[in-house]
Formats: C-alpha cells, sequence, structure tokens
C-alpha cells in the first residue's frame, strides 16, 4: 500500500526525516573515530586526479569516474579544505552515509509505513561494509545511493528523476551499467498502458542521456580520442582476467572468480546473513507489487554480474545487491507474523553492537599500519650498495604498490605479481633489510 501525500503522510515524512538526520549524525560521529586515510591504489589514483585529471596516465584509471571528480572538487570548496585525500575522504564518507537514507526512503515509498522505513536504515548502518565503503575513499557507496534513489522515483513512475538518479550513478561509477540497463528495462513492467511504459523509459532516458553526454564531452577534453583506445585497452584486460575471458573457469593457482565469490560472500557477511539475504530475493521476486518486484530483479540481474565479470577479492562490489537485499529482507519481515516494532528494535541492538561509542578510536587501515610501522624502522637509512641504491630497505608486496611508493619513498618497492619483480628480490635481497607485506 502506497502512502498518499496527506496531512498524515507530510507529518511522517517530516518525523522520518528528522530520525534520519539523528541517526546519520550518530553514524557519522562513530566514524570519526576512525583513521580516515586512503587505503587502496584505486584512491590514490583518484586523489591524482583531483589534482589534474588524465585518464591515460591513471589519474584515475579508466573510466575516468567524472561525477566522482565533480563531487570530491565540490566538496573540497565546501569543506574549505586542500587535500585532495581528505577532499575524496569526505566525499565518500557522505555519499555512502546517504546509502543508509536512500534505502530507509525506499522501503517508506515501498511499504508507506515509517516503522519499516527506520528498519531498513537502523539495519543499514549498523552493517560494517558501510563503514568500509565510506572509508574506501571510491565511488561504490554513493553511486549504489543513486541506485536506491533511483528505484524509489521509479515506483512512483518518476521517470525525470529516475533518469537524473540513473546519471548521476553512471557518472560516479560507469561500471554500473548493467544495474541501470535493469532499471530502465524495469520500467516497462511497473503499471498502465504500452503508450504510458513507453513514455516513462523515454522521460528517464533523456536526462540519463544528458548527463552522459556532458560526461563525454569532459573525458573528450582531457584525453581526445586517446580515451577510447585506453579504455578498450582496460577492458580487455579486465575481462581477460576476471570475467568471461581465460581465467574464467580457473587456473592451478586460484580458482575461478565464481568459486571465489563463495568464498567472499561467506567473508564479509557469513553464511547466515548470505541465505537470508538470498531468502528475502527469492521472495521479492514472486512478490504482489511490481515495484518489489523490480528491486528484486534488478538485485539478481547485479548478482549474477557479479559472478561472472568482476574481481571477487573486492567485497565493496557486493553493495549494490546487499543493500537492496537489505531493503527486500525488511519488506519480507514485514509480511510474516512479528510484532509490530521487533525489527526495528533487532537493528538498534545490532547498532548498539556495532558501534562502540564509549570504545578508543579504531586503529589504521592494515596498510597504513604496515606504512607506519615500516616509515620507524627505516628511520635510520642503511646503505643498499647495488642496483637499489642508498635505501632504506627493501619492501616486497603484491596488494597496494602504488600507495606504498608514494608513502615510502626511501624503500624500493617491488611488485611480487611480476616474476621480474621476484627475481630482483632474490638477487637484492642479502645487501639491504627486506620486509615482505601479504
Amino acid at each position: 500500500m502506497i502512502l498518499s501525500m496527506g496531512t498524515g503522510a507530510k507529518g511522517s515524512a517530516v518525523a522520518l526525516l528528522l530520525a534520519f538526520a539523528g541517526i546519520s549524525l550518530m553514524w557519522l560521529y562513530w566514524l570519526s573515530g576512525f583513521a580516515w586515510q586512503i587505503t587502496s591504489d584505486d584512491a590514490l589514483n583518484f586523489a591524482r586526479g583531483v589534482e589534474r585529471f588524465s585518464v591515460l596516465e591513471f589519474r584515475p584509471h579508466f573510466p575516468g569516474y567524472p561525477g566522482m571528480m565533480a563531487g570530491v572538487h565540490l566538496c573540497a570548496w565546501v569543506t574549505g579544505t586542500a587535500s585532495p585525500e581528505q577532499a575524496l575522504l569526505h566525499f565518500s564518507v557522505l555519499g555512502t552515509a546517504t546509502v543508509a537514507v536512500a534505502l530507509g526512503w525506499l522501503c517508506w515509498r515501498l511499504t508507506g509505513t515509517v516503522i519499516w522505513a527506520l528498519a531498513g536504515t537502523v539495519l543499514a548502518f549498523a552493517s560494517p561494509l558501510l563503514a568500509g565503503l565510506a572509508l574506501s575513499g571510491l565511488s561504490d557507496g554513493p553511486a549504489t545511493a543513486c541506485l536506491l534513489l533511483a528505484l524509489g522515483f521509479a515506483s512512483r513512475r518518476q521517470g525525470v528523476a529516475t533518469g537524473v538518479c540513473l546519471g548521476l550513478m553512471l557518472a560516479l561509477r560507469p561500471s554500473y551499467l548493467v544495474p541501470a540497463l535493469a532499471v530502465l528495462a524495469g520500467l516497462a513492467g511497473i503499471g498502465g498502458t504500452p503508450a504510458d511504459r513507453l513514455g516513462l523509459i523515454g522521460r528517464a532516458l533523456v536526462p540519463l542521456v544528458l548527463v552522459g553526454l556532458l560526461c563525454l564531452a569532459y573525458l573528450w577534453s582531457k584525453d581526445g580520442a586517446a580515451y577510447f583506445s585506453e579504455g578498450w585497452r582496460f577492458t580487455q584486460g579486465h575481462f581477460g582476467v576476471w570475467g568471461l575471458g581465460q581465467n574464467a573457469w580457473g587456473t592451478g593457482q586460484e580458482p575461478s572468480p565464481g568459486l571465489a565469490w563463495f568464498d567472499t560472500l561467506a567473508d564479509s557477511l557469513g553464511w547466515p546473513m548470505v541465505l537470508l539475504l538470498l531468502l528475502a530475493l527469492l521472495s521479492g521476486l514472486r512478490h504482489r507489487e511490481a515495484s518489489v518486484r523490480h528491486c528484486a530483479w534488478v538485485a539478481l540481474i547485479y548478482l549474477l554480474f557479479l559472478w561472472i565479470g568482476q574481481n571477487p577479492h573486492n567485497g565493496r562490489h557486493l553493495a549494490p545487491w546487499y543493500f537492496l537485499s537489505l531493503g527486500l529482507l525488511v519488506l519480507w519481515l514485514r509480511g510474516l507474523p512479528l510484532p509490530r516494532h521487533s525489527v526495528l528494535l533487532a537493528g538498534v541492538a545490532m547498532l548498539a553492537a556495532g558501534l562502540p561509542f564509549w570504545s578508543n578510536p579504531a586503529l589504521a587501515a592494515p596498510v597504513q599500519q604496515a606504512r607506519a610501522y615500516l616509515l620507524a624502522q627505516g628511520s635510520q637509512r642503511v646503505p643498499a650498495g647495488g642496483e637499489t641504491g642508498d635505501r632504506a630497505g627493501i619492501l616486497a608486496t603484491a596488494e597496494h604498490v602504488n600507495l606504498l611508493r608514494e608513502a615510502l619513498p626511501d624503500f624500493a618497492v617491488y611488485d611480487l605479481f611480476y616474476p621480474s619483480s621476484r627475481y630482483a628480490l632474490t638477487r637484492y635481497s642479502g645487501t639491504s633489510p627486506v620486509w615482505i607485506l601479504t
């Protein structure tokens, strides 16, 4: 049942908005106890792109994320920060906080009930995945929020607003093209005559195409036609490793991405939660409301794309499926004979358990802890000799290579992905202190 915007609905909307603001401020306060530092090569690429944009130089990497760059620049102007890294993290944190609010708003649009909207928001804020997305300095969080907003507008057949949200989502994270197409295709099944459905899709496409053209014009102004050559090379490399390419069925050393996703799901969420979300997804596919089925199909299509086309070692790729399924879980629980406030109370308990305001500030990310340790160890420079020169030591790693090279200029950092680096490591390891970061 969809809530009509009468006097009672307006009062409910105001109460819901105030509750959203209060919970969001509480979550942001808790998050401020963490170390806000970039923790990946991808985030480093984004920070470099804030200083000077060039996809050809991986500032940032393809496809450029023009919406993310614009958002970070706007955040830097509003907050007055001169540090690209801090502006990037501010935008990532604020954009990711919107995910929980957008999920609650979507639940409200689908149920018309404030209590279930609050349940969706609290469950999202209680998720450890949300904090990880916020502090990643990447675009997964803000883009997921745009997807949830687009589905909320689609549930009310608001085509223009749906298209704007999808356009912003693709500007923030172009790899979300698959869920964007799923949202557009699903508009054809949300009531009305065939002419009404085509009109709804057309109204959504107009702002989506306009945003896409603006982004394309910006990218062309920076890199010209070479942008497309880099895009073809990057796409071939991605799907050659993670998608339907040569490693799709695994190698002797590593299982296929599809099988590896089982481990990622178990490590990130735990099997009880995974099974619960899958049950909610199946329930959503059979729901009597077309808008709920629309959300479920988008989640399922994205999950299938995830299984065959994304890096299974990055749990952040789960975000669209996870938060959509979390909303479907709220709707599924609503249909069970449970006490009215039980889910909200359970969410509050999870939030209280997961957000220990009374604890000391959390430790920095592992890569930043390693960086601090190596800086302390390398404070006394050791003459290395040979081709390594005068170095504080040698660091061998297969993760965060560029980030560590920039953070530890006095170290010779070798990328263990390449056999030549392994050979060099064995050749020079007798002349300098060696650390291996795994």
